[in-house]
């Protein structure tokens, strides 16, 4: 499996998306769960409604998860 560029840009994408939507209100406990359903909508819109998408878009949505909570752990 190739990941595409246009998939690396959606983890930063997802996590400042994520960020916004966390700000208005919603609880921390649900942001990982955001983040997956965002990757996998923002890969099926960058690609095709196939397997292959689905898969990056989850690895980009996980990904953003794990990008901000390391930078969090690492910030403290």
């Amino acid at each position: 499996m190739e990941i595409s560029s246009q998939f690396l840009i959606l983890v930063p994408v997802v996590l400042g998306i994520t960020q916004v939507i966390k700000m208005t209100g919603l609880s921390s406990r649900y942001v990982p769960l955001l983040s997956l359903v965002l990757g996998m909508v923002g890969a099926i819109l960058i690609g095709n409604l196939d397997s292959t998408s689905l898969l990056q878009g989850v690895i980009a949505g996980l990904s953003a998860s794990g990008l901000y909570s390391g930078g969090k752990a690492t910030v403290k």
